[in-house]
């Protein structure tokens, strides 16, 4: 399923995410430490995220590691750059 990159910044959790990955790319576990929720459910942000395609998820051993893909977010720039007069 391929999602409008919206939606990717629509949960404020999501949003948090996203700011915490622009520091560099995460295991799922270090993100986790940072949310007061369950691993599934960070994961299933995790998994909104990469169906928007504003991260990406590598597998090393047996770990999954989040990277923030930014060509998604230039979308939103984009729109965002419209408005920015008012």
């Amino acid at each position: 399923m391929n999602r409008d990159p919206f939606v990717a910044i629509a949960d404020p959790n999501r949003r948090e995410m996203i700011r915490l990955l622009s520091a560099g790319e995460k295991t799922m576990k270090e993100l986790s430490t940072h949310f007061d929720m369950s691993r599934p459910a960070v994961s299933k942000h995790v998994k909104i995220m990469e169906e928007c395609g504003v991260i990406d998820i590598r597998t090393s051993g047996r770990e999954r590691i989040a990277s923030i893909d930014y060509s998604a977010l230039q979308e939103i720039s984009i729109w965002l750059k419209k408005y920015e007069d008012f």
